[in-house]
């Protein structure tokens, strides 16, 4: 499948987290990961990034790459409805 957010996209994603001294940040469809893996480096050890994706096939393809990175402690994958998990 093709990535949604490239190399580029996900730099600046990580920039704008160091900027802002992010500590909790939230993806909104997760598809490969990319973005969360991106605002998880960004972020410090202790911060937190929220990830959710309704597709259940597509989480686990997700989830996969997340777990096989070094931020993995820091990505929070949840499945379902965004409209749903967000509350």
């Amino acid at each position: 499948m093709p990535c949604m957010v490239g190399a580029m996209e996900s730099q600046f994603l990580k920039m704008i987290c160091q900027i802002n001294r992010a500590k909790k940040c939230l993806d909104v469809g997760t598809f490969t990961g990319m973005s969360a893996l991106a605002m998880a480096e960004g972020i410090p050890a202790d911060g937190k990034v929220v990830t959710l994706e309704f597709s259940e096939e597509i989480a686990k393809v997700a989830n996969k790459i997340i777990q096989a990175s070094s931020v993995a402690s820091k990505i929070d994958l949840r499945v379902g409805a965004a409209a749903h998990a967000m509350k």
